[in-house]
């Protein structure tokens, strides 16, 4: 959630500042990192395109290897960026997050440029069986960028999915009153 927190801000920033390369910790090119107080932060993203678009500069680059595994059909077509592409690409880093392995990782270069620019999306991992985080994994990976969330909205949703998720305590969690030693119980 934390990663959901600190793409809004950028998000929202005037101007909008894109990551461009969002991709999970499993990666050698950590994009999120934990701070000892256990937040994740974002991390390893380009300021020059933003500073060259200030200036009526042409904000597309080149799309290093390592991380078109990541990018939206649009980026894998264009090479744009947008904030729009990083909610995209926080589809692939939360799926990564379930799967353990990038996307597509066994497909060459050229397939998984094809790949790419024709929108195909993994299979759910085994071991993702929050019905609601796949929906939203979807909702991110939506074919046209305009239809997917925002990512305030994407850390509402995955906010009100942990909440879902928390365990409030029941009868038998609460703690009994102190027995005559003065011990207490949670039977």
């Amino acid at each position: 959630m934390d990663a959901a927190a600190g793409l809004n801000y950028l998000h929202t920033r005037s101007p909008a500042v894109v990551h461009g390369d969002v991709r999970t910790v499993l990666h050698l090119l950590h994009n999120v990192q934990i701070s000892r107080d256990g937040t994740a932060c974002i991390c390893n993203f380009d300021f020059g395109p933003l500073h060259r678009h200030d200036m009526g500069m042409d904000t597309s680059f080149y799309i290093a290897p390592a991380t078109r595994r990541w990018a939206s059909p649009e980026t894998a077509s264009t090479g744009m960026r947008s904030i729009e592409a990083d909610v995209y690409s926080f589809g692939f880093f939360m799926w990564e997050l379930y799967s353990g392995h990038p996307p597509f990782p066994r497909l060459p270069g050229p397939e998984l440029a094809v790949t790419l620019r024709h929108g195909v999306r993994p299979d759910r991992p085994p071991s993702l069986e929050n019905d609601e985080l796949w929906d939203l994994i979807w909702a991110c990976w939506s074919r046209g960028p305009r239809r997917r969330p925002t990512m305030a909205q994407v850390h509402d949703r995955l906010r009100a999915i942990g909440e879902a998720r928390t365990v409030t305590p029941g009868p038998l969690d609460t703690p009994s009153p102190p027995g005559p030693s003065g011990t207490v119980s949670t039977a």
